[in-house]
């Protein structure tokens, strides 16, 4: 018997069973869809729709896909650009994007057949994780205002979508950060995001050159800035106590320089450990909250953590009011004694 074009029968176990060429998909493999037995009654509609599957193929052939469009995003000048770890996110989650968005065959969509409605189904399809799906859609949102520019899409199908509402890192109670100062596993790298409020990105680059006697220099890697943060006689003590052997400030057990996701992981295994579940960032949290009570002025407490001021008292909501209203009677006391006197 002749089969149809592109029907191709395979013998197994003494049965027969029917596929159909589909053509390949975006990594070259060959896609072959199943049919039911050609005298069964559904095999004549289940060949249209192969045939028709194949059809759309070919139709988009030639076409920029959003897989093709992803990969020259990743190798333009515009992404080269970016800060490491802004690279490293786009490209994490625009591979999720990437990988949800083709059809049942494996097929990278056409890039300008992508619409809002794509990818608010995206983000509903990844709501299990909020902050994932909503790097996601910022990470598609980037890719497309890219295209955008440079005259490969025409509309942003990312615009207009709202993000989950994420929760917000919350600071390290009180007492685990006065241990985590005192214990010689974490001591070094809680001093350095707690007395310089600085973020993950910048703590693990921090190298002794660039330590200035009673400052530090710190390049701040979200704003390609460079920024001296005063250093606390606290901070210069443990400095001068640790080896200086390596570039790098923080080392790990092999006495090499900490990357972020291992410096994460090893602070977040240290407070589980005490029954608390933390991320490193909300010890600059704690930073903005301990330099307020003490009574610094948000000028001043800016000239540590190099935040706006919008910026501050979002991260401070959660600051101590009595000893905030502390340090303002110490001040007022001085103010009235030196007036009186």
């Amino acid at each position: 018997m002749k089969l149809p074009r592109y029907v191709r029968a395979k013998q197994a176990k003494g049965h027969t069973y029917y596929y159909f060429d589909a053509g390949r998909n975006a990594e070259g493999k060959a896609v072959l869809l199943k049919l039911p037995d050609i005298k069964d009654p559904r095999f004549g509609g289940s060949l249209a729709r192969a045939q028709a599957t194949r059809t759309n193929r070919k139709n988009h052939q030639g076409q920029l896909t959003v897989d093709g469009l992803i990969r020259k995003y990743e190798r333009s000048p515009e992404f080269d650009i970016l800060a490491e770890n802004s690279k490293r996110s786009y490209s994490r989650y625009l591979a999720v994007a990437n990988k949800r968005l083709r059809d049942k065959h494996g097929n990278s969509p056409p890039a300008r057949a992508i619409v809002k409605a794509d990818i608010i189904d995206l983000r509903d399809q990844l709501a299990m994780t909020k902050g994932a799906a909503s790097q996601v859609v910022r990470a598609v949102g980037a890719l497309y205002k890219w295209a955008i520019d440079n005259e490969k899409a025409t509309l942003n199908p990312a615009a207009g979508v709202k993000l989950f509402q994420a929760g917000e890192h919350q600071p390290w109670p009180d007492d685990l950060v006065e241990e985590g100062l005192r214990d010689p596993q974490v001591g070094m790298a809680v001093a350095l995001f707690y007395f310089t409020g600085q973020r993950i990105n910048e703590v693990v680059k921090m190298t002794w050159n660039d330590v200035h006697g009673d400052y530090m220099d710190v390049f701040v890697q979200k704003t390609k800035s460079q920024c001296q943060v005063a250093i606390l006689p606290e901070l210069a003590t443990m400095l001068q106590r640790t080896n200086m052997e390596a570039p790098t400030i923080l080392t790990n057990a092999n006495g090499a320089s900490w990357t972020t996701s291992g410096l994460r992981q090893k602070l977040q295994a240290w407070a589980k450990g005490r029954g608390h579940k933390v991320v490193p960032h909300g010890l600059r949290k704690n930073a903005v909250n301990s330099l307020f009570e003490a009574g610094c002025t948000a000028a001043e407490v800016s000239g540590i953590t190099d935040q706006s001021i919008g910026m501050l008292e979002h991260y401070a909501k959660g600051r101590n009011k009595l000893k905030l209203g502390k340090a303002a009677v110490i001040k007022l006391d001085a103010h009235r004694k030196a007036r009186k006197g």
